[in-house]
């Protein structure tokens, strides 16, 4: 009622659904700023996310903006140059576990850098064996996997989805049952899958070798990560 009395356009996860993020961003500005050359201050509440995606949060309620419609939203005010001033509201550390709270911090820290006009650049996924090694891949070459891939989706958290993966937002993968030796097979494997996945049965594909006695690992390893 308030926002019909006094004129104040909005828009609700309906229109978001109906138009798409984009569209309803561009229609936002053309409301308030239509030549785009007013001084634009951006108060972002964070509890407008799904509580998959930023859960230590005040008032969660599921069926709020993806991790991408969230930065989409940063991401399309920062292209404006307009943005004179920033907040971002509603973090409260009070809420949760101290997972939820460093997940939620996380995606704070990332919308305000994106707001500031940073975009993402990093395509390294590390992955981490049970004893502590740590491999470093390109993302694309641990999308082989579609066990890791669906850890690394940034658009988890929408109304269908109750779980936000934290290694969509560090890009980090703990693999605790997997051990260094046999992370390691495991990456070469995924970057030849990467490097010859439209061969198919062509006499150019190589064989993969790999030593006998880490069969059984491997197979282990291979089940879990779907590849």
């Amino acid at each position: 009622a308030i926002l019909r009395k006094h004129n104040i356009k909005a828009f609700s996860m309906h229109d978001v659904d109906k138009y798409g993020i984009g569209r309803v961003v561009e229609m936002a500005l053309d409301h308030v700023n239509k030549d785009r050359v007013l001084p634009i201050h951006m108060s972002f509440d964070v509890d407008a996310l799904d509580p998959s995606v930023a859960p230590a949060t005040g008032t969660p309620v599921r069926g709020g903006l993806t991790f991408r419609e969230g930065h989409y939203i940063c991401e399309a005010v920062a292209e404006t140059g307009c943005l004179v001033a920033l907040d971002l509201v509603e973090v409260n550390p009070a809420l949760g576990d101290p997972e939820s709270l460093r997940q939620t911090v996380a995606v704070g820290c990332s919308l305000i850098r994106c707001s500031l006009g940073e975009r993402s650049t990093n395509t390294a996924v590390k992955l981490i064996s049970g004893d502590g090694f740590s491999f470093i891949i390109d993302k694309e070459v641990a999308e082989q996997s579609p066990t890791l891939k669906n850890m690394l989706d940034t658009s988890r958290g929408g109304i269908d989805s109750d779980v936000a993966f934290a290694e969509a937002l560090t890009n980090q993968i703990q693999l605790p049952e997997i051990r260094g030796r046999t992370l390691e097979k495991v990456c070469q494997y995924l970057f030849y899958k990467y490097r010859f996945v439209d061969e198919g049965a062509s006499d150019r594909v190589p064989e993969f070798d790999f030593e006998i006695e880490m069969s059984l690992e491997l197979l282990m390893a291979a089940d879990y990560l779907d590849c």
